[in-house]
Order: C-alpha cells, then sequence, then structure tokens
C-alpha cells in the first residue's frame, strides 16, 4: 500500500510527462518506483497465496504463478527504460506484463474466492483494483495508484489472525 501510495504521490504531485521518451526527474521517480511497486505486488500474491495452504486449488496455484511471472517482467522494464531514457525500450513486454498479471490476478482470485480462507470479496477485489489502480489505469488518469493502495489497506486489515 505505501508504495502505490509513494507512486500517487509523484504522479499528482511531479506527472510525468506524456510519450515514450524520460525527459524529466517526475519521468524518472515514476518509472524508478515501479521496481518496488511490482515487488510488493509480487509479495502480497506470495503472503495472501501461502496463507491459503492449498486451499485455492489449481486456479490459485497457476494465478499465483503466472501473475508473479508477469508481474517480475516489469522490473526490466523499468530498469531498461531507466538506461535508455525510452519507456518503450523494451517494446511488448510491458504490455505483456499488463495482461499476463492481470490474467494471473483473475485465476488467482477464482482459486482465494473457492478457499474460503480470505474474506470472500478479497481475492475478486486484486485484480479489479490491479486495473482500476495498476500500470494500465496510471496512464488514464492521474493518482489512479490510490485505488490499489487503498484495496491493499482494507484487505490487509480483513485478513485472518495467524491464530486463526
Amino acid at each position: 500500500a505505501a508504495v502505490a501510495a509513494a507512486s500517487a504521490l509523484v504522479d499528482l504531485l511531479a506527472p510525468p510527462s506524456s510519450g515514450s521518451h524520460l525527459s524529466t526527474a517526475a519521468d524518472y521517480a515514476f518509472t524508478a518506483l515501479l521496481v518496488p511497486f511490482a515487488l510488493a505486488m509480487i509479495a502480497v500474491i506470495v503472503v495472501l497465496h501461502r496463507m491459503q495452504d492449498g486451499k485455492d486449488g489449481l486456479a490459485g496455484k497457476v494465478g499465483y504463478i503466472v501473475a508473479s511471472v508477469a508481474l517480475a517482467a516489469f522490473i526490466p522494464c523499468a530498469v531498461d527504460s531507466l538506461a535508455t531514457g525510452n519507456s518503450q525500450a523494451l517494446g511488448p513486454v510491458y504490455i505483456l506484463a499488463i495482461l499476463g498479471s492481470l490474467a494471473g490476478l483473475i485465476l488467482f482470485a477464482i482459486g482465494s474466492f473457492r478457499a474460503w480462507v480470505l474474506p470472500r470479496w478479497a481475492g475478486p477485489l486484486l485484480p479489479v483494483a490491479w486495473l482500476l489502480g495498476g500500470p494500465l489505469a496510471t496512464a488514464s488518469f492521474r493518482g489512479a495508484t490510490l485505488i490499489l493502495a487503498a484495496a491493499f489497506t482494507v484487505i490487509g486489515l480483513t485478513l485472518p489472525s495467524p491464530e486463526s
């Protein structure tokens, strides 16, 4: 949630320029935030998957793997963009990472919904929040990652305790 909020803060206070070339400090900062953003998403998926202890079934496991791999693909995109100053340096990898992560999160949500370990709405909230507050949405409106930060916060506050 903190990384998504930081991304939204950079987006709102010093919006990146439009276009594929990084030209301002805000462009570089926003692009650099993609690395912790992807790592935080992977951490969330890992924790939620492990909490379900296999009860999320095949859909949850496949979704976990697909989402994790796709989210990890954002990291070379960010590194290459920072090194070359071109946000589209790796061509379609960024778009494939968006689509793959969304597909993985949808499968993960299906498994989570079936598992009955997390609150029933928590699994489906992840792909919805990712669609409305993830990388695809940041191109559409400023501060979109606040949606993702709010979703992470709500899920985190309602997770079952380890004792239960």
